[in-house]
């Protein structure tokens, strides 16, 4: 991830992990990734992009 330059971060749910999520965050890198429904708490994300 240190290497890695962009703006977004698009993935479906099979990505969405704290890990990764907390990765994108410290490069300042926005994730478009929608929540797996086991999540515990659920998380806001864009839905404008959402991936199907």
């Amino acid at each position: 991830m240190d290497d890695l330059k962009a703006e977004t971060f698009f993935a479906d749910k099979a990505y969405d992990t704290n890990e990764l999520l907390d990765m994108l965050k410290e490069a300042d890198i926005a994730a478009v990734i929608s929540p797996v429904k086991s999540r515990k708490e659920q998380r806001a994300y864009s839905h404008e992009y959402d991936i199907k």
